[in-house]
């Protein structure tokens, strides 16, 4: 079976700032979701993506791409930043690594990449706004038997279908 994947940013690890991390945190706690926000309305109104950019960059000072979801793993990997990605087996988890979840397209027919979270301690706990219930935090294990994490083939070598 393949291993579930995380992407690990070294670069992140080096400047994260722990207090920062743990404030940005609780200031997105049950923040409102818009799947139409940007980086300015953080951390009023989130989506995944900008909770996660909004995460790191008040942290560390690091701005990740701006990217659509589905292209964020790769436009991390491929980066002019020094980011220093790699992508890890879910076994390797730490706190600060990004975890990406896919879920399969109807239209496109592929598994594609819809939902990013990161991990804010060593237990698995990850944070991640969703438009459910918002900004929160969650257990992986309430995820590792859904399917829907990213597997390390597929963050290795993904290419959004939506942008063939």
């Amino acid at each position: 079976m393949e291993q579930f994947a995380i992407l690990r940013l070294g670069t992140i690890r080096r400047n994260l700032d722990d207090i920062k991390f743990d404030r940005a945190i609780w200031e997105l706690k049950n923040t409102r979701y818009d799947i139409n926000a940007i980086q300015a309305d953080a951390p009023t109104i989130t989506h995944c993506i900008s909770a996660v950019r909004y995460i790191v960059a008040k942290s560390t000072g690091i701005i990740l791409p701006k990217a659509y979801i589905g292209d964020m793993c790769h436009e991390i990997c491929t980066s002019h930043q020094c980011l220093e990605p790699e992508v890890r087996a879910l076994s390797e988890q730490e706190k600060w690594d990004l975890i990406f979840f896919r879920e399969k397209s109807l239209y496109h027919k592929a598994y594609m990449i819809s939902h990013i979270g990161i991990f804010i301690d060593d237990d698995r706990d990850f944070f991640h706004s969703n438009w459910k219930k918002w900004g929160e935090i969650n257990h992986i294990s309430e995820y590792i038997q859904t399917g829907k994490i990213a597997t390390c083939k597929i963050l290795a070598n993904y290419t959004d279908p939506r942008r063939k």
